[in-house]
C-alpha cells in the first residue's frame, strides 16, 4: 500500500465518527530565553492506549506527522527535528515507522543576540495520522510564549520532552572514532559501520555484551536496505547495511540514509545516530 494512495483508501474511515482524542500541546523544553540563546521548542502529542502515529517516513503504510512553527522576527528556526521511532508491526507483514502513547516533533529556536521585548510569542500547526484499526486524520493550531531571561540559572527542561530528546538521533561523528565505508555496486550498495568501544560509563554504550540494532530509512533515502547484520568484533562494533537500488533519471546514485538505533536488550542503554554517507561514485553493475 502506497503512501500517495493512502487518504484515498482512508477517506470513507475518517467520516465514521469521532476519532480517538489526541491533545496536542506547544510546549518549550524551556519557559525563558536571553539573547543569542537556544531552547527546544517541542509540538507534544498525547494518544489514547493502542493508538499510534507516524515518523518522518511513515513505512509500509501511513502518512507522516507533520508541524511547522513560527514566531517573533529575528528568531531562527530549525526544520522539524524527528525522534527516532519504534517498528510498528501490520497485518499482512507490513511494518510502519512511528509514535505509541506519546510522540514530539523537534524545533530549535534561537533568540537574536540583539533581543528586544519581555515576551515572545510562538504559533505550530501540526498534522497527524492516528491510527489502530482505522485511522483518523487530524490537525491543530498551537500557541506557546518564551519570557526574555531574567536570571543566569537556567531552569529545568519540561519532563514531557525530556524521553523524547533523548530518543533525538545525533551526528554518527558524535561516536569518536566511528566511521562508514561504503561499498559493493551501484544496484547492491553496502554501508560497513565500525563504532569503538566507548571509554565512557556504561550508561553511555556498548560496553554491551547483547546489543540490537535497527536501522530506519529517512525520507530523503533512495535504496531499499535488504538486512542489517551486526558483528561483535572485539570491543568494537561492526554493523553492515545490505542495500538495493534501481537508477532512474531523478535517482543516479544511491543514497543510504537514516538512523541507526543501537541497544542493550533491557534497552536500559540507547544511542541513535544519524547515517548519510555520500556514494563515492556510480559501479559499473547497474
Amino acid at each position: 500500500m502506497s503512501v500517495n494512495t493512502l487518504p484515498l483508501l482512508l477517506a470513507p474511515l475518517l467520516f465514521q465518527g469521532e476519532g480517538p482524542e489526541v491533545k496536542a500541546e506547544l510546549i518549550p523544553a524551556s519557559l525563558e530565553i536571553g539573547p543569542g540563546e537556544e531552547v527546544f521548542v517541542g509540538v507534544h502529542l498525547t494518544l489514547e492506549p493502542g493508538w499510534h502515529v507516524y515518523w518522518e517516513n511513515p513505512g509500509d503504510s501511513g502518512l507522516p506527522t507533520t508541524a511547522q512553527v513560527s514566531g517573533p522576527e529575528g528568531f531562527e528556526i530549525s526544520p522539524v527535528l524527528y525522534p527516532a521511532p519504534v517498528a510498528l508491526p501490520q497485518p499482512g507483514g507490513l511494518t510502519c515507522y512511528g509514535y505509541e502513547e506519546t510522540a514530539c516533533l523537534f524545533f530549535r529556536v534561537t533568540a537574536p543576540k540583539e533581543l528586544k521585548g519581555e515576551s515572545f510569542e510562538f504559533t505550530a500547526e501540526v498534522q497527524w495520522l492516528v491510527c489502530e484499526e482505522l485511522c483518523f486524520y487530524g490537525e491543530a493550531q498551537l500557541t506557546t510564549t518564551l519570557r526574555r531571561r531574567t536570571e543566569d540559572a537556567v531552569g529545568e527542561t519540561d519532563p514531557r520532552l525530556t524521553p523524547h530528546l533523548r530518543r533525538l538521533p545525533q551526528p554518527l561523528s558524535t561516536w569518536p572514532g566511528a566511521t562508514i565505508k561504503l561499498g559493493g555496486t551501484l544496484s547492491k550498495p553496502t554501508a560497513l559501520i565500525t563504532l569503538p568501544e566507548l571509554k565512557e560509563s556504561s550508561a553511555e554504550g556498548p560496553g554491551m555484551t547483547e546489543v540490537i540494532v535497527s536501522f530506519y530509512k529517512s525520507q530523503g533515502s533512495t535504496v531499499e536496505v535488504q538486512s542489517v547484520a551486526v558483528d561483535r568484533g572485539g570491543a568494537a562494533l561492526q554493523v553492515s547495511l545490505a542495500c538495493s537500488f534501481k537508477p532512474s533519471e531523478k535517482r543516479k546514485a544511491p543514497a543510504i540514509m537514516g538512523v541507526l538505533a543501537i541497544s542493550t536488550r533491557d534497552s536500559k542503554t540507547q544511542r541513535f545516530l544519524t547515517i548519510e554517507p555520500k556514494w563515492p561514485g556510480e559501479a559499473d553493475d547497474v
